[in-house]
């Protein structure tokens, strides 16, 4: 290897083709390609256990970032690597992300500011990083098969942002991509990102790397820019991409631009390389260790410290009790490619023995809080020797069948996890025995328990320490006896390496089963606790919590440092912690529908979402306390900020900050932009204050206007060069139209640009434009909306289908959307193709009608004249005198497109929904028209998504609603049925619907349809309980005011098409009455599930306190049950007996009461499910006597006999077109009440239960035949 710098331009001419595509796989799992010939080496991408990425976080700190730069760049250069995959710059989205550990945060600023201080200190010592995952990296189960949907403004402003920062302020050497599609296209082909962002408008020009087997494919991946597949030897490009380049698919010069990249990496990591070849390793140094320490120790989060028992007095006399797993066995570490073997473990046991003394410590484990067995890393020794580790034999032949066998190679090691895919000895055949022996010392007498792990075929022969067995309420016995004899016990415990790993997300907040037990056990019996966890549902009841993350190989100091006030705290939290994940911003949205990701939260994540829906969460991001206080003062901001289009510009923001206790401490100063355009926390650092002294804080606040998806819709330069400002216009003065002009500078006025969409047409008369259809339509709802057989145009645009005036839109399509206008010619063909006869405009017209008659008394979330005028637009009848068919989707401004799109696509949700959910004797070709409905729908919405997330209104609601009813009947997607719903139920949130006052703002017609949506929503997530994966959203301790379904003093506008004339005024009101009806139904049912589960958990939690509570919990639960039970008791007369009711005959009487029997229909079916859920979630938990019942069998059978009579009474006296308009959701409940009563009639020994079963079962499999309904065939296989 020659030390001269390649020349890269006369490299790439010298090299052969063959050459050239060697070089851009890897050789190995960790090595490129080596060109010896021409001298160009291999590069190998990767010690000291630093904290994890999410305590670096906490730190808050730039500088000592720089300085792990520096740090790791040592080492690797120690090591022989030339590149550092790392840092990951992804944010967390959700708690549950498996390698969420491995990021700084959910602040794209503090990510993107930490990476860049990291990568600088990496490279300026002659190592390389490779940023990453790029991007959107945000789950870790089978990341290969997911698919992200994401609006751009989402993608750019939140999950690029850090990559963008860190190219803008350190410029790394490599990126590394992600394994996942980005909105239908693998990272790792995608143009669009490699090329078109990170390289043309980002100015990048390093290596982008694949993530390690994340390549796949060959000529798309090469053309997209993806320089180098990871690992090798190659599986996409050596044979493949010769024969890419002979076929002409992926041209020469491609493969020469990718050829420079690794060349000039290569001369950029020259001094590694050198340093490989002349310098001795340093290894474990004391430098390095005061890094570490320093490290871990700052990024010690004070969660809690209410009696001020931090910090300790380690020359007192106290006694201190050290309970938990994580005494002796701290987490040091995630798991996966992130952790290691450190030189060394600190143990908070050995710590804190080391500052007060071994007499003053007791310990006690609790219980365990690991998954899977501890590897044995103490206490081993190599046979025969005093040195710690294992004996390594390898054989060519089963070493048990030849006990004279001679191991081909021998070695040893200290690592208890031991990995040879690429790294076998060159004596070692591929197909071999490994023998591995060590020989283990206790450290007292005891049972162990032993575990081997091995993938392949293993037995485990001798002695292997994994874990002492414990009897579990031992433990904790002894746990709490030591807590009441010592004077402060401390409860170290957390998750660890089993719990958070690469590959696998969590799949809930909770700690290690026993560990939240153990806590609130240990506090009952001494109050001066400190813990470090992360769900804390004992929260109120520990007097102090200190949240130490993965500390890495210096754990324990880091620990004892903090605890006994050698370091004050100043660590401050980097994610934001939950009270409940059902609070988190991706909770509705986190996890695989049809493996593709919804990123629904938009660009609220992390705190953004918390301020955005005023949800207060356990602890804020940034939140850390201190031992001492700090004073702010003298706060200077610049009073205006000039913003050019398109640059980066930044202002200073300085701060007094005193020491105002009585010791030296450290404090994190944090700026936060409360605009939602600049979202974003300022950059920072950490001022070192002694105490009594200040000092001055100057904190800069880059701003980012990109244009296309940031600030606002771009505005033309064209519109600007020939228009003046707002300011001159209104002076009328003349303007030179520049941004700011030269007057507004002078004047010190806001230069702003108003831009007023062009009219298109000649000027026109307002009596003749009324006559006259325009040209352009904006459909929306208005109570003025006048409905048509064919014509209909006069469909106008209020404002509550638009943002308010004051409101900044944000819009983007999405780049590989299809065109609006393609979308609804393909519908067009595609129901002309399935149904010749009758018109599209005919079934469209038929299912509006039946939502009318069957759906909107139980679904009231539409104004049926805007249905109608709907309709006539944009599905015209040919022929007719009115006909013109001018739907322009394609033309005018962002939101004069979305006025278009929007109601097209809750016109088509609606047809689609119909067609899903009503039986065929009622839309006799709903199997033909449910789908192409459905899909038109769902691509339409995919094209203004961003907007419609960002300004919701009605429509977006409703749209969910019934897309979710489509999916879920129709196209049988439960998983990404549930997934729209959810996002409608984040968008209620977002909108604070729960709120009358904020519902009083509206005009009368949107609050009206609001209100509505909310409650649909509602009643669908109280619904949502009864699945066992699924939990409450929209419910009462979500909100900061008290739900009410009482109306503003405003009427409320009829939602019915008045020109009918065929319903009294007060119809409306009336049918409001049954709604509600049926969301005090689920109301009442969601109070009464959530208490079961809520009693469950407590007294699994609390089983000491079990018996004290029991009696209050029991009077309430039965007082919610009561409630529930008697909800039908009082109903009001026209739906105790719609045919029987006095109705004003100048009206449509056929149709009021069939109104009224639909309601009572529906809320017959649902209170029955209700009583069957209450059934199942009481024995699921053991529960029956909190609802008056006892666990005898004979009990349950007949209460469940009870429960299928009344359903069966219920459907026979119903008239059987409404059961049929009750449709899929209705013929679920008799599916499951007839399931019930197969299984009564076959198993229980009761004849008398068994033969009422039978004869229930009889009747309802008659309604389920006169339904024509599957089911019905199904019980009768099973009866059989």
């Amino acid at each position: 290897m020659s030390e001269a710098v390649i020349n890269v331009s006369r490299t790439i001419t010298d090299l052969t083709l063959e050459e050239k595509i060697k070089l851009l796989a890897g050789k190995d799992t960790w090595t490129t390609n080596a060109i010896e010939r021409l001298q160009i080496p291999g590069i190998t991408p990767p010690g000291c256990l630093l904290p994890s990425a999410t305590a670096m976080g906490a730190i808050f700190d730039t500088e000592l970032m720089h300085s792990v730069g520096e740090m790791l760049a040592a080492e690797a250069k120690e090591k022989g690597c030339h590149i550092i995959l790392a840092p990951t710059v992804c944010l967390q989205r959700s708690p549950l992300i498996g390698r969420g550990f491995e990021a700084f945060g959910e602040d794209p600023v503090l990510s993107g500011t930490l990476a860049s201080a990291y990568i600088n200190g990496v490279q300026t010592n002659g190592v390389g990083v490779s940023i990453k995952h790029y991007a959107a990296h945000d789950q870790s189960t089978m990341s290969i098969e997911d698919s992200i949907r994401v609006s751009e403004r989402t993608l750019r402003e939140i999950h690029l942002l850090p990559f963008q920062i860190a190219v803008k302020n350190a410029k790394p050497w490599c990126f590394m991509t992600a394994y996942h599609r980005i909105n239908g296209t693998h990272v790792s082909e995608d143009p669009w990102l490699l090329r078109d962002i990170l390289r043309k408008e980002w100015g990048w020009d390093g290596l982008i790397m694949s993530d390690w087997f994340g390549t796949y494919s060959t000529s798309e991946a090469v053309n997209a820019g993806l320089d180098l597949e990871m690992p090798g030897p190659a599986r996409w490009r050596g044979e493949l991409l010769m024969w890419a380049v002979l076929c002409r698919k992926v041209k020469e010069a491609t493969i020469d631009e990718q050829v420079r990249s690794l060349l000039n990496l290569t001369n950029k990591v020259r001094p590694a390389l050198e340093y490989q070849r002349d310098e001795r390793a340093q290894g474990d140094t004391e430098e390095k260790r005061r890094v570490c320490r320093k490290v871990a120790s700052d990024s010690i989060v004070l969660l809690k410290n209410d009696r001020s028992v931090l910090p300790l007095n380690a020359s007192s006399e106290q006694t201190l009790g050290l309970i938990g797993p994580a005494v002796r066995l701290p987490a040091l570490s995630g798991g996966g490619s992130a952790d290691l073997v450190p030189y060394y473990v600190s143990t908070p046991l050995d710590a804190i023995v080391d500052v007060v003394g071994e007499g003053r410590v007791k310990t006690a484990i609790g219980c365990h809080g690991h998954l899977f067995t501890p590897l044995l890393q103490s206490n081993v020794t190599i046979p025969g020797t005093n040195k710690p580790g294992y004996t390594l034999d390898w054989f060519e032949e089963n070493f048990e069948e030849n006990p004279d066998a001679a191991p081909l190679y021998t070695t040893t090691t200290t690592q208890a996890q031991m990995y040879f895919a690429d790294s076998l000895p060159e004596a070692v055949p591929s197909a071999y025995w490994l023998r591995v022996k060590t020989c283990l010392t206790v450290t007292k007498t005891a049972i162990i328990q032993l575990g081997l792990c091995v993938i392949g075929k293993g037995r485990l022969w001798t002695e292997d320490r994994l874990r002492e067995k414990i009897d579990a309420e031992q433990a904790l016995d002894e746990a709490v006896r030591l807590a009441k004899s010592v004077d402060i016990p401390i409860v170290i415990a957390g998750l660890n390496a089993d719990y958070e790993s690469e590959a696998v997300d969590r799949e809930s907040l909770d700690l290690p089963p026993g560990i939240d037990e153990l806590v609130v056990r240990v506090v009952a019996g001494n109050p001066n606790t400190s813990g470090c966890p992360i769900a804390m549902p004992w929260i109120e009841k520990a007097a102090t919590v200190v949240h130490a993350w993965f500390g890495g190989q210096e754990t324990g100091n880091a620990i004892a440092d903090v605890l006994f006030g050698k370091v004050n705290p100043s660590g401050r939290l980097s994610v934001t912690f939950p009270k409940r994940i059902e609070d988190t911003p991706a909770f509705l949205t986190f996890g695989k529908g049809q493996r593709e990701i919804m990123y629904g939260e938009g660009v609220f994540i992390g705190y953004r979402y918390y301020e955005k829906v005023k949800t207060r969460p356990l602890f804020y991001f940034g939140h850390g306390m201190s031992y001492t206080t700090f004073k702010y003062s003298n706060l200077q901001v610049p009073k205006r900020v000039r913003l050019d289009n398109g640059s980066a510009m930044s202002f200073e923001v300085t701060v007094e900050v005193r020491n105002t206790g009585v010791r030296d401490g450290s404090e994190t100063v944090q700026n936060e932009e409360l605009e939602q355009w600049l979202a974003e926390r300022g950059t920072f650092r950490v001022i070192i204050s002694k105490s009594a002294d200040s000092d001055d804080e100057a904190l800069s606040a880059e701003i980012y206007l990109e244009e296309d998806y940031s600030v606002a819709m771009p505005v033309p330069s064209s519109a600007l060069s020939k228009r003046s400002c707002d300011a001159c216009r209104q002076r009328k003065v003349k303007c030179d139209a520049t941004q700011p002009c030269a007057n507004c500078s002078i004047s010190n006025l806001d230069c702003t640009f108003k831009v007023i969409p062009r009219k298109r047409g000649p000027k026109t008369p307002r009596a003749k434009a009324q006559e006259e259809p325009p040209t352009r339509q904006r459909i929306s709802h208005s109570p003025q909306t006048r409905s048509g057989d064919n014509g209909g145009r006069q469909v106008t645009s209020t404002t509550h289908c638009e943002p308010a005036a004051t409101a900044t839109p944000v819009y983007c399509m999405v780049y590989s959307a299809t065109p609006p206008s393609k979308i609804r010619s393909d519908l067009f063909l595609a129901i002309s193709e399935v149904l010749p006869s009758p018109t599209i405009r005919q079934v469209v017209d038929e299912c509006i009608s039946l939502y009318v008659l069957h759906m909107f008394p139980v679904c009231p979330v539409c104004h049926v004249p805007t249905l109608r005028a709907m309709a006539a637009a944009y599905f015209p009848v040919p022929g007719s005198v009115s006909y013109v068919d001018d739907v322009v989707f394609d033309e005018g401004s962002d939101k004069d497109r979305i006025a278009v799109m929007r109601p097209f696509t809750l016109l088509t949700a609606l047809c689609a929904a119909v067609a899903s959910i009503y039986p065929a004797s009622i839309l006799a070709y709903r199997d033909l028209v449910a789908t192409p409905f459905l899909q038109a729908s769902r691509r339409m919405i995919k094209v203004y998504e961003d907007y419609d997330t960002q300004h919701p209104n009605s429509s977006s609601l409703a749209i969910r609603l019934f897309q979710s009813a489509a999916l879920q009947h129709s196209a049988g997607k439960m998983p990404l049925a549930w997934h729209v719903l959810s996002q409608g139920g984040l968008l209620a949130q977002h909108l604070r619907l729960h709120d009358e006052h904020v519902l009083s703002k509206y005009d009368p017609l949107e609050s009206t349809l609001l209100r509505s949506n909310f409650w649909m929503l509602y009643v669908c997530d109280k619904a949502a309980i009864s699945l066992a994966n699924r939990h409450v959203t929209l419910h009462e301790p979500l909100f900061d005011s008290t739900m009410t379904i009482e109306e503003s003093d405003a009427a409320r506008v009829s939602l019915l098409d008045p020109s009918m004339r065929n319903v009294p005024e007060s119809f409306e009101d009336t049918l409001m009455v049954g709604f509600h009806l049926i969301q005090r139904c689920w109301a009442s049912a969601g109070r009464l599930l959530l208490a079961i589960r809520s009693k469950r958990q407590n007294t699994t939690l609390n089983s000491s306190t079990a018996d004290a509570t029991s009696v209050t919990e029991k009077e309430a639960m039965t007082t919610i049950y009561i409630e529930v039970m008697s909800l039908l008791d009082d109903l009001p007369p026209w739906l105790n007996s719609p045919d029987t009711v006095d109705l004003d005959a100048q009206y449509d009487v056929a149709f009021q009461r069939s109104c009224f029997w639909t309601q009572k229909s529906r809320l017959t079916a649902m209170f029955h499910g209700v009583r069957i859920m209450v059934l199942r979630q009481c024995i699921e938990y053991g529960l029956m006597s909190l609802i008056g019942l006892n666990d005898d069998p004979l009990t349950l059978a007949m209460e469940q006999i009870n429960i299928a009579r009344d359903v069966v009474h219920s459907l026979t006296s119903v008239p059987f077109q409404y059961i049929q308009t009750n449709g899929e959701p209705g013929i679920e409940l008799m599916r499951v009440v007839g399931s019930i009563l197969l299984e009564l009639s076959q198993k229980v020994e009761n004849d008398v239960v068994r033969g009422r079963a039978s004869s229930l079962l009889s009747s309802l499999l008659d309604i389920l035949a006169r339904l024509d309904s599957k089911a019905s065939e199904e019980l009768l296989s099973q009866q059989t």
